[in-house]
């Protein structure tokens, strides 16, 4: 059997994908049929009587949805060719997914950070939340505040084996204003003295 490591991107983890694999697998040599010797007793030359060669194959294989980091896809008869003619192993690819940078995982569940102006959180109102595909809006209560979680049923690490379809958590972040015009000042400086 062959370990091979993959890097795979967060988004392709999720919903699953198809790649091609450079396996550098030990095949029986061709030219002396994996005997390691010729048939005039001499050693072969192309596989130095090992009776093996280093060939790289490409594969392609299915990485199903909701792979998770460190697990492991398996590509039956894809390892090295057994010695003396035996059956070829298998390879095993190791993947390692990539962090995403608005995205992190949490077992089936998805969970974001979303930015809400401090009028928004304060008056309730829709808010675009930013899913790996598709669009997706929320409404958030008047006085939401920073840190709370609304929940997006089904938009999490797609179904796989048995388990359903995880959710996709929205973590509010307030976000004050920067910048700020000498109307905008005097309207939030008349709002404090309310």
């Amino acid at each position: 059997d062959l370990t091979l490591e993959m890097s795979l991107p967060f988004g392709d983890a999720i919903h699953g994908t198809t790649v091609e694999v450079a396996i550098p697998r030990a095949i029986a040599c061709t030219h002396c049929g994996g005997r390691g010797r010729l048939p005039s007793g001499g050693p072969c030359r192309v596989c130095r009587g090992g009776g093996r060669v280093t060939f790289t194959e490409k594969v392609k294989t299915r990485i199903p949805a909701g792979i998770d980091d460190s697990e492991q896809v398996r590509i039956p008869g894809k390892g090295n060719d057994g010695v003396g003619g035996g059956p070829a192993g298998d390879a095993y690819v190791s993947i390692r997914v990539e962090p995403h940078p608005m995205f992190r995982r949490d077992g089936c569940d998805l969970v974001c950070e979303v930015p809400v102006g401090v009028v928004k959180a304060t008056l309730g109102g829709d808010v675009d939340v930013p899913p790996l595909e598709g669009r997706a809006t929320i409404r958030i209560p008047a006085g939401t505040r920073g840190g709370q979680r609304f929940r997006l049923k089904g938009r999490g690490v797609a179904a796989r084996a048995g388990h359903p379809a995880g959710h996709l958590y929205a973590v509010v972040q307030i976000v004050t204003p920067r910048n700020l015009d000498a109307r905008s000042r005097e309207l939030l400086e008349e709002l404090a003295r309310l």
